[in-house]
């Protein structure tokens, strides 16, 4: 079978776009699924919660506020309790998409992609649970600030 140079350089773009995850970023996502270990060899499972989009309205992006860490990183933890392990840290600007007392739910897009790819700009129904392409956690707010500020 011969491939038409079109073809080939469609295959060539889209195998070129394509990131190479972090191992170690990836060890950490893995986490929720795994469990963490506890006492006695127990493994222990690790609660998350999901953030949601789609909080300002029908007529508003899914997720709209931009921000940054206060300091060099923020901690993205895997729930809204101080007691949820860390998912990972995160040193550049996020989507704010919900807010529940002192934490934010956030949505980042993933190492070697841009905010854009994270699909928050576009308009939903009602609210929902952010279901990708990128990833998403809880941070502290008083660690984090406005974009721009």
């Amino acid at each position: 079978m011969q491939r038409t140079p079109a073809i080939l350089s469609l295959i060539i773009l889209s195998l070129a776009g394509c990131a190479k995850p972090d191992p170690a970023e990836l060890a950490k996502s893995d986490a929720a699924f795994r469990g963490q270990p506890g006492a006695q060899g127990v493994t222990l499972p690790v609660a998350s919660r999901i953030v949601m989009v789609g909080n300002d309205g029908a007529n508003a992006p899914a997720c709209a506020a931009r921000a940054r860490p206060r300091g060099a990183s923020i901690a993205v933890h895997w729930s809204n309790d101080a007691a949820a392990p860390v998912k990972m840290q995160r040193d550049e600007e996020f989507f704010v998409c919900e807010r529940d007392g002192d934490w934010s739910g956030i949505i980042f897009p993933a190492t070697g992609f841009s905010m854009s790819s994270c699909a928050t700009d576009t308009a939903v129904r009602e609210p929902r649970e952010y279901q990708g392409p990128c990833r998403w956690g809880w941070v502290k707010n008083a660690e984090m600030v406005a974009a721009g500020g």
